[in-house]
Parts: structure tokens; C-alpha cells; sequence
């Protein structure tokens, strides 16, 4: 039996979050809880769920939150399979299937940034990875994490240059990476309105919720539907004629955005 674990890594008070959003994922069977705290200690009142682990500042990377996000794929060498998410805004909405089982044999796996078309390095790409849920066959990925976390400690780029990093590695052993479906790492607004930003009020299939909106999370989840929905889809009683087909494209492209 793989030892499978659910990871995150913190500091300061987002610690308080993570019965919130790191404890939902007890419904995830066959997974284990793991809170990496760098530079302080467990929280007063931990959820039971989740094993706490102290980890001290190395230094070397500038601001210490930058250490956090690029060390969170160092600290998970004791696992056979890790899902490394973002511990202050990822709500687990339905439980994960095994780790191995959606890599399906690749060392990594993500989920397509929601404005997957983006320069990268000198060359350009419309498949921009999302950092805040990711998916790792921890033995094989060894190398691959190892080169994130050191060209991170390389060079300073900017405070959040995380995402940049690991797109830039995964994009070198694309082969060997499991591109997931948005389900997973459903990475959106829930109520509010953001230009650029998808905005949506149903969760039905989806089973990571990844969003500033976190707080509001119950009021969105679905009530027991377990697969993505599909609309309802009239048939036609006789063939189009030229006028209605004409209406139709023209209501498609207007509700699609295509």
C-alpha cells in the first residue's frame, strides 16, 4: 500500500487556516494530512486531522513566504505520492481518487492555468501550469523538485516567481507530466466579479475548489451530484432551415464566447 499524503506548507497566521481549507481533505481516504510550519510552531487548537511538522527558515531566497512556496516541493520525500496544494485557499469539494491513479505512470502532474496562453522564457506555450494544487510521484519527481527548488534559491526574480519556476521545468520533461483536468485544481471566482477572472456558482464534479473566495465555500457546494453535469439538449423534431441555423450559431457564439 503507497503511503499517499495531502501537503501544505505555511507560516505566520495562515497556520489558523488550515481546518478550513487543508482539514477539508480528511475526506480524501487513503490519504494522509501533513502541515509543513515553517518558522513557528502548531497552532493552539489543531485539527486532528492533520500532522503538524516545525520547520525552520533556511535561507537564501529572499522574503520568507518565497522560501515557503519553493520548499513545499522539498519537504515531501517521506511519501510514496504527494498533492501539494496552497494551504490559505484550497477547499477539497469531493474526495481525491488515488495519486498514482490519475498520473497514470507520469512523475508530475497539473492543472492548466485558467489563462493557460503566456510567454514563457523566450519561447510561449498555452499550457501555464497552476502551482496551488499539484500532483507528484515523490521518488521519480526527485530530480525535477530538486532543480525547481535550486533555481529558485539561484536568482531572485520577483516575490511569487514560484509558478514561473515550475513551469519552466515541467515544460522541459513535458512527457513525463499528467496535464489534469480544471476539476482538480478549479482555480475561479465564486461570488465576485473580476475582469479576466471566470466567475461561477455551481461545484457540481468538481473536487478541488481553489479561490479568495474560500470563505464562502458553503454556500456553493453541490448536493450529492458526483460527475461533471451535462445540459439538457433538445432534439430536433425536423432538419433547420438556413434562417434558424443562422439564430443558432449566432446565440452559440454569444453564450460560449466562441
Amino acid at each position: 500500500m503507497p503511503r499517499r499524503a495531502i501537503v501544505t506548507s505555511v507560516f505566520g497566521s495562515h497556520v489558523d487556516r488550515l481546518p478550513g481549507t487543508l482539514g477539508s481533505f480528511a475526506k480524501c481516504h487513503g490519504y494522509e494530512l501533513h502541515a509543513f510550519v515553517f518558522g513557528g510552531a502548531p497552532p493552539p487548537r489543531p485539527d486532528p486531522h492533520i500532522t503538524y511538522h516545525p520547520v525552520e527558515f533556511r535561507g537564501g531566497f529572499g522574503p520568507q513566504y518565497r522560501e515557503v512556496n519553493y520548499r513545499r516541493w522539498e519537504v515531501i520525500e517521506e511519501f510514496d505520492f504527494a498533492v501539494v496544494v496552497d494551504g490559505g485557499d484550497t477547499y477539497c469539494v469531493r474526495p481525491l481518487p488515488p495519486a498514482e491513479d490519475l498520473l497514470c505512470g507520469a512523475i508530475a502532474g497539473a492543472v492548466v492555468e485558467h489563462l493557460g496562453s503566456r510567454w514563457l522564457g523566450v519561447s510561449h506555450t498555452t499550457t501555464y501550469f497552476n502551482a496551488g494544487v499539484t500532483f507528484w510521484d515523490v521518488a521519480a519527481s526527485r530530480e525535477l523538485r530538486r532543480r525547481i527548488v535550486e533555481r529558485g534559491r539561484t536568482r531572485f526574480r520577483a516575490n511569487v516567481d514560484d509558478q514561473l519556476t515550475l513551469n519552466e521545468l515541467l515544460h522541459q520533461s513535458i512527457l513525463q507530466v499528467r496535464i489534469l483536468p480544471s476539476l482538480f485544481n478549479f482555480h475561479l471566482l465564486l461570488w465576485r466579479r473580476s475582469r479576466g477572472w471566470p466567475t461561477v456558482s455551481n461545484l457540481t464534479g468538481v473536487h478541488v475548489v481553489h479561490s479568495d473566495d474560500i470563505d464562502r465555500i458553503q454556500e456553493f457546494l453541490p448536493a450529492g451530484e458526483e460527475t461533471y453535469p451535462l445540459s439538457d439538449l433538445p432534439s430536433d423534431a425536423t432538419a433547420p432551415n438556413a434562417l434558424a441555423r443562422w439564430l443558432r450559431r449566432v446565440g452559440f457564439r454569444f453564450r460560449h464566447r466562441c
